[in-house]
């Protein structure tokens, strides 16, 4: 019986054979590669969206300051324009008692200033003076001769024309600046003043 030793190197029949394993290596390698590519873009999209709400909820946040420090302000006019009706309602009412106790028809009076009175300035006490410019003391019809208005307007010009428009009354003569000071309430700037007016005697 023959045997036979195969002596050629595998080179002379057509090298190696097929290396699996290195592909297999290979393709593991490329594989680990595109899953931590695809899993870095993910979470680069996880981050620029929520990057996007987080920028979406600080829009809000702003928008929602804003409305409420808008709703501040609004109620803060509102606060003041209350404040200045219950300011004029106790001037009326003060001056109406002090009006009635001098017998005095002092209804055409308060009617002709609330014609005379601008837009934008409000009066916060009325009361009756003496000829030498003091309060008139609950009395007789004589005693009065003018009276006192105290108050505020937004600016000095709305003052200005309410002299004017007292001096151009047939109710009042001789009308007298006798302060006029800035002051200010909620954020605002407003001229107090108070001036006296004698009374036109027909």
């Amino acid at each position: 019986m023959k045997t036979h030793v195969n002596l050629y190197s595998a080179e002379l029949f057509g090298g190696e054979r097929f290396p699996i394993q290195k592909v297999a290596v290979q393709g593991a390698f490329c594989a680990l590669l595109l899953a931590i590519l695809v899993g870095t873009g993910w979470e680069w999209f996880r981050a620029r969206a929520l990057t996007a709400e987080v920028q979406e909820i600080r829009n809000r946040q702003n928008f929602a300051l804003q409305s409420l420090v808008a709703l501040q302000a609004e109620n803060e006019v509102i606060f003041l324009q209350q404040r200045q009706a219950a300011d004029s309602a106790k001037a009326r009412e003060r001056l109406l008692a002090e009006l009635a106790q001098t017998r005095i028809v002092w209804s055409s009076l308060v009617r002709e200033i609330s014609f005379l009175v601008p837009g934008d300035l409000w009066l916060t006490d009325l009361e009756g003076i003496t000829q030498e410019g003091k309060p008139a003391a609950k009395g007789g019809e004589a005693t009065i001769r003018g009276v006192r208005l105290k108050g505020f307007a937004m600016s000095y010009p709305d003052i200005t024309r309410f002299m004017s428009e007292m001096e151009r009354s047939r109710y009042f003569r001789d009308v007298v600046l006798l302060v006029a000071e800035k002051s200010h309430e909620s954020g605002r700037t407003r001229i107090e003043f108070q001036m006296n007016a004698s009374l036109r005697r027909s």
